[in-house]
């Protein structure tokens, strides 16, 4: 499967992410994720699993995640 494109980057907090299907189990998943090692957050906040961006499909595109609350200083 062919990585897509990421344009664009939606925090996790954001009222934007609450529009994706179940945004509280996707949440779980992805905090989870993160507390677990599955998933790094840069100093950015984005988050990466494997070195590869973690997305979801949002109105028809594919965004990035971010976490900015769990960000690397």
């Amino acid at each position: 499967m062919n990585e897509p494109t990421i344009e664009r980057w939606v925090d996790l907090d954001s009222t934007e992410f609450k529009k994706v299907e179940k945004p509280i189990f996707q949440r779980k998943l992805i905090t989870m994720g993160v507390d677990q090692g599955a998933y790094q957050v840069d100093k950015a906040g984005y988050l990466w699993c494997k070195g590869k961006p973690v997305f979801i499909e949002l109105n028809g595109e594919f965004v990035g995640i971010r976490y900015a609350a769990k960000a690397v200083n």
